[in-house]
């Protein structure tokens, strides 16, 4: 009998999510995929999964879940106070749950993102390639009462950790120069302090500046205004003209026309994914060698495969 999970509540926002489509851009989609790659990893460690394997990825308020059959489920990233049949499963723990069990969790008290996989992963429809659900291309939606999610096969003996960190979290995250870095933007962008704005998703995290001087001051987002729009990555910092910064995240578009004059860093893009709405954020410039030594640094911390 396949094994499956019921959504009792889908909680504020949760949807399936796996390491994503790398070959989406080609077909005019983002790569998509995990907004923490970092927590969704070990969420998959933990119960044995293969690390890309698709998980449930949600944002500040946390789903209710019934198993259909014996599972083993681990949790990554932020503490939504993640609760089995009453006992408390925190971040980077996994459990062993009978058919009948029911997973409940509440708000994020530490971070922004909760991963929850079990044993065999999720076995949703597949679009180019991924089950990640992009909500910026239509390919798929968040899950909803009533939904009745597939899992794979169990995997035989799984079940590892505890895990003492799966949610990496800091008010600075590093950035290098992007293309739109003359004239002084990225210096100014970078001088400032920002709020996250509760109007963030998994296309990027709006920063609203906390005062300050406008990071347009001395050359005017008029400069801009014949702008044709650009490929964009996951990390640019776009800059609009009201001075507010989106960090581009893996639901956002292929293209883009505001200015550029950041990066985000590959190893912190899941500090981004795990601001929640109301945190104080910073930008850091750093060479592109630090970029580089950042990311083999971050690579030997990943959870074996």
């Amino acid at each position: 009998m396949t094994r499956s999970v019921h959504v009792l509540d889908p909680g504020l926002l949760t949807t399936v999510q796996d390491s994503g489509r790398p070959q989406g851009p080609s077909r005019g989609v983002a790569p998509g995929g995990a907004a923490d790659p970092w927590a969704a990893r070990w969420a998959n460690y933990l119960v044995g999964n293969a690390l890309g394997a698709a998980v449930l990825e949600a944002t500040l308020v946390g789903p209710r879940l019934l198993l259909s059959g014996a599972a083993v489920l681990g949790v990554a990233g932020a503490d939504m106070q993640v609760r089995v049949n009453g006992a408390p499963v925190p971040p980077g723990h996994a459990v062993r749950a009978e058919a009948g069990s029911v997973l409940e969790s509440g708000s994020a008290r530490r971070g922004a993102r909760t991963y929850i996989a079990i044993d065999g992963g999720f076995a949703t429809e597949q679009w180019l390639g991924s089950r990640s659900v992009d909500l910026a291309a239509g390919l798929g939606r968040p899950i909803a009462t009533g939904d009745i999610l597939p899992l794979g096969a169990p995997v035989a003996g799984a079940m590892r950790g505890p895990v003492e960190n799966t949610c990496r979290l800091s008010a600075t995250v590093r950035a290098t120069a992007g293309p739109d870095a003359s004239g002084g933007l990225a210096a100014r962008v970078a001088r400032q302090n920002y709020r996250v704005s509760a109007r963030s998703d998994r296309v990027g995290v709006r920063l609203d500046p906390e005062g300050g001087p406008s990071p347009w001051e001395g050359v005017g987002p008029a400069a801009w205004s014949r702008r044709l729009s650009v490929p964009m990555v996951t990390g640019a910092v776009q800059v609009t003209p009201d001075g507010t910064c989106l960090v581009l995240l893996p639901g956002r578009g292929i293209s883009g026309g505001y200015p550029v004059p950041l990066v985000v860093i590959a190893a912190d893009w899941p500090l981004v994914a795990q601001w929640a709405p109301g945190v104080t954020a910073r930008l850091a410039i750093v060479s592109r060698d630090e970029a580089i030594a950042a990311w083999h640094e971050e690579g030997h911390a990943v959870p074996p495969a």
